[in-house]
């Protein structure tokens, strides 16, 4: 039995996806736009440009805060993938590396991982390095780490509900190395600490 009709796109639909917890519908089509439509009311809730061409692909990922899609055949293509902020209704991600089409797209149940395939005939594996951050305890994180969520903190794009947390995975692990010494080992090598300096002997 028919229970709703959902009208907005220009031409055919090639893309369906529903989030998780079913309240959202994501459709695509040949008009390279994803509209989002609210379930099971089927009210349109946004216009996202960003699908270029038949052959795209779309997906949530599992908690239902992004929705990832990547650019098929036909005009505009530019052979990358996408990730939108659900709630923010903006791209906060762009994943360059495939030389053709991309034209699937699949990720792990816990969203770790996200795989894209293209026609240059290769499969990217892409990491969710916030995601694996969020997962390992402090104690265990590397300088690498620390440079790497520092920089991100600094991202203009980080959505609403990501800079809350990168801001507070980077004061854990700056609290965390409070007490390290880093030598330039260029530079002299006393730290100067007034009455108490310390000097270092190579």
């Amino acid at each position: 039995m028919l229970l709703k009709t959902l009208k907005g796109h220009i031409g055919h639909v090639t893309n369906l996806v529903v989030s998780a917890d079913g309240k959202l519908l994501a459709s695509g089509g040949g008009d390279h736009m994803i509209r989002l439509w609210h379930l099971p009311s089927g009210r349109l809730a946004a216009n996202l440009e960003g699908l270029a061409g038949d052959n795209g692909c779309i997906l949530f990922t599992p908690d239902g805060e992004f929705l990832v899609c990547s650019s098929g055949g036909g005009m505009g293509m530019d052979h990358t993938v996408r990730v939108w902020s659900v709630p923010d209704r903006r791209i906060v991600r762009v994943l360059a590396g495939h030389t053709r089409n991309v034209t699937c797209l699949a990720m792990s149940a816990d969203g770790q991982w996200l795989a894209s395939g293209s026609g240059d005939c290769t499969i990217r594996l892409w990491g969710a390095e916030l995601a694996r951050l969020r997962e390992t305890p402090v104690g265990q994180t590397t300088l690498e780490d620390l440079s790497w969520i520092q920089s991100v903190a600094q991202d203009g794009a980080l959505s609403a509900r990501e800079r809350p947390l990168v801001e507070f995975i980077a004061a854990l692990m700056r609290w965390r190395r409070r007490l390290d010494i880093f030598l330039d080992e260029a530079g002299p090598r006393v730290i100067e600490l007034g009455e108490f300096d310390i000097e270092i002997e190579g």
